[in-house]
């Protein structure tokens, strides 16, 4: 039996408005739109897939980190026994690039790496996932020392290294609480287009479309088991971040 096959309409992402003020914006979980692929091999974001709005920031001076929206990081798909509280906080500095903020409430991390490169995923890792164009993504993985493993590439096997020693890595910040731990992941635009050469920089205005999923993982001090808590949802049976196609989707303000 034949079918024809029609044309695939993008879904409309309907957004808030977000005034500038220094530093303002809003975050709301929802459901993002069906993106046709832009060709053959990208893949479509999953209908289930959520947004969140990027606070829009004059400087880096600018922000205040109290009043940006957070992403829960609360999805336990892989039924993890033990979870931490955790989110993500994302914004984008006028002339600058973006800058997030990852927390979560945990009070012993387990932080056995100590250099950058090293496994940190096998610690207490708070993870960033990010792409500009849905073809490529660079993934910045750290642990409670501020110790990261950063790649980018199209896929889990097609990934580049990148190092601080190669000029190519980007900032990483920690900081440690008796009850919390966080850090900030600085990436310049000067950094990302080394990244992305043909990407236009001029399109990120109010409206424009990035992908990303955050992640909590690693083990649970006192028990040694391991924890996966996502962002977004990831549907495959066993833990696998290295999932672009249930990246979420991320609106600029």
């Amino acid at each position: 039996m034949k079918h024809t096959v029609g044309n695939v309409l993008a879904a409309l992402v309907l957004m808030c408005g977000l005034s500038l003020a220094g530093c303002a914006g809003q975050g709301t979980p929802a459901a993002a739109p069906e993106n046709a692929p832009s060709n053959g091999t990208t893949p479509a974001a999953p209908a289930s897939a959520k947004t969140y709005q990027v606070t829009r920031c004059a400087s880096l001076d600018a922000i205040a980190w109290d009043a940006v929206p957070a992403a829960h990081i609360d999805v336990n798909r892989w039924n993890s026994p033990v979870t931490y509280p955790s989110w993500a906080k994302v914004v984008f500095v006028e002339g600058y690039g973006f800058v997030a903020r990852l927390e979560c409430e945990q009070a012993n991390p387990w932080t056995e790496c100590l250099q950058d490169g090293d496994p940190v995923y096998h610690d207490s890792a708070l993870e960033l996932f990010i792409s500009l164009d849905r073809k490529d993504y660079l993934n910045v993985e750290t642990n409670a020392l501020g110790v990261s493993l950063q790649q980018f590439g199209p896929s889990r096997q097609q990934r580049q290294e990148l190092s601080h020693a190669q000029g190519t890595a980007f900032t990483v910040e920690a900081q440690r609480e008796a009850d919390r731990w966080w850090v900030t992941i600085y990436l310049p635009q000067e950094g990302l287009a080394r990244l992305w050469p043909n990407f236009d920089f001029a399109s990120l205005s109010a409206g424009a479309i990035l992908y990303a999923n955050f992640y909590k993982t690693g083990k649970d001090p006192a028990t040694g088991q391991s924890h996966y808590q996502t962002w977004n949802d990831v549907p495959t049976e066993k833990p696998d971040f290295h999932q672009p196609t249930y990246f979420g989707t991320l609106v600029l303000g």
